[in-house]
């Protein structure tokens, strides 16, 4: 039992001896770094920007005119595939003259059928309103003369009248 307090009292000794050299720097140990910065591994501060003189020339910004079209980069062609050139517009020859066509007149739809009360009223559309008539009522020129469970009647502004059915 001796012989194992010994021992130990002999491994309490190196590890002191071995703590006190860490402590006092010997020459061919290195120490671990600090957690926490010292004024050794601190970061320089950043140099300070260089002042603009008053007279100094600022460059010029460029323009969309500057850019070289052939070697931009674009972004929706991959590869070695050649890019895009841009074609000019052929011009109208004699033959081709513009054609206007005149748009046709919207033409109103029956969208849905409202019961209210003992009222039946018409869902109409058109361009893009909706509104509910009952019959004798008119909409945008379009006078409802009748509204049944299965159609209703629509007089249209050129005096046609028109049978609409729910689609």
């Amino acid at each position: 039992m001796r012989a194992s307090r010994v021992q130990v009292g002999m491994g309490v000794a190196a590890l002191a001896v071995a703590l006190a050299v860490l402590a006092i720097g010997a020459p061919g140990i290195r120490r671990p770094r600090a957690a926490f910065p010292t004024p050794e591994t601190t970061v320089p501060a950043p140099a300070p920007a260089p002042e603009a003189s008053v007279g100094a020339r600022v460059p010029p910004t460029p323009t969309r005119a500057d850019a070289d079209l052939e070697t931009i980069r674009d972004i929706f062609h991959y590869g070695a595939s050649a890019p895009a050139r841009r074609v000019a517009p052929a011009a109208p020859g004699p033959g081709d003259a513009a054609t206007t066509v005149e748009p046709s007149p919207a033409a109103v739809r029956l969208v849905g059928l409202v019961r209210r009360g003992e009222r039946l009223l018409a869902a109409l559309s058109l361009d893009g309103d909706v509104v509910l008539v009952g019959e004798g009522e008119s909409f945008l020129g379009h006078e409802v003369l009748d509204v049944s469970e299965e159609a209703v009647l629509v007089r249209e502004p050129g005096g046609e009248e028109k049978v609409l059915l729910l689609r």
